[in-house]
């Protein structure tokens, strides 16, 4: 079977005979007003643990070779918010070429500070997000 890069995100791979990633499906769907699955983990899972961890470890979230070496991902999961307005908030959260997203718009409040969380992920790939899960535990031990 053979695979190709995502032509929406260019991070994920897909079969050769699919238009899309997953995730590129579910941003679809959530901007034609289905609520994105990946919120709802981000907002009932990720957001309560991520109001535990101490600054040092949300400000090791912000970096990308962090993100990649520790969680797999490969982007930050986290982008500080200088939460001007919303224009500017999109403009923080667009990080390649195709203008798509990797981040939620609006920002959310961890620990005094704004932050724009990554939409991909909890579907990533090439990661299981429960590991995830694990991993921002033991980070948050360290």
């Amino acid at each position: 079977m053979k695979y190709k890069k995502c032509p929406q995100c260019e991070l994920n791979y897909i079969k050769e005979d699919e238009d899309l990633c997953s995730l590129c499906k579910s941003q679809h769907n959530h901007n034609n007003g289905t609520r994105d699955v990946n919120k709802n983990q981000v907002e009932e899972v990720l957001l309560p643990l991520l109001r535990t961890f101490p600054q040092s470890s949300l400000d090791k979230l912000t970096k990308k070779k962090e993100s990649f070496e520790f969680l797999g991902l490969r982007l930050p999961l986290l982008v500080e918010c200088q939460d001007i307005d919303k224009e500017h908030c999109k403009k923080e959260v667009v990080v390649d070429s195709s203008s798509v997203y990797r981040y939620y718009i609006e920002p959310y409040n961890i620990n005094g500070k704004k932050y724009h969380i990554c939409s991909q992920w909890w579907s990533a790939p090439t990661n299981n997000s429960k590991d995830i899960l694990e991993l921002l535990k033991e980070l948050n031990k360290k």
